[in-house]
């Protein structure tokens, strides 16, 4: 449940539309409250949820989250989804995981990961009309499993910072 002024936001909203199932809205009062949640997916027999982790935490600390047994399909974005809180979720069983991972400056997600047993927790690849590479220093690519700096292109990508060009042309590259 992301913020309606957050982009991701976008996605929860009309994703099920488009798929012609039910939105589940809570109301903005006690939207994060996880007990409310909770009656919320048993009620309604939630299949799907997308929050962020932190939430999701505060969803498997409650002990009813154990009669949510309709949620079939998790998708976390805006925080990162920790081994901790994957594997907690995992042993729950029968719950497929998806990690969403996009800055600010992408619109909405940048790249996507189902989580599998037994691998670790990433940000996953490039969703289409995206492109990820991680660069050294002197923007050369790096080797998978070397370490360095994310730069996101494609469709998705902003073209700059509103009414900041200095920061555009220190923040943006031509791709």
């Amino acid at each position: 449940t992301f913020s309606f002024v957050f982009d991701a936001s976008l996605f929860q909203l009309f994703q099920p539309l488009l798929a012609g199932a039910c939105l589940v809205i809570p109301d903005a009062e006690h939207g994060g409250d996880p007990k409310r949640i909770i009656n919320d997916i048993r009620r309604h027999k939630i299949t799907v949820l997308g929050l962020t982790p932190s939430l999701l935490a505060l969803l498997l600390n409650e002990p009813d989250f154990e009669q949510c047994d309709s949620v079939r399909i998790v998708f976390c974005g805006g925080e990162s989804l920790s081994e901790a809180l994957w594997s907690k979720l995992h042993r729950r069983g029968g719950i497929e995981v998806h990690n969403m991972y996009g800055p600010t400056e992408a619109s909405m997600e940048a790249t996507y990961w189902t989580c599998v047993p037994g691998m670790r927790v990433s940000i996953g690849r490039p969703i289409p009309n995206v492109q990820a590479y991680v660069l050294d220093q002197q923007l050369q690519p790096l080797p998978v499993g070397v370490s360095g700096e994310l730069y996101i292109g494609g469709a998705g990508l902003a073209r700059g910072y509103l009414n900041q060009p200095e920061l555009t042309a220190e923040r943006f590259l031509p791709d």
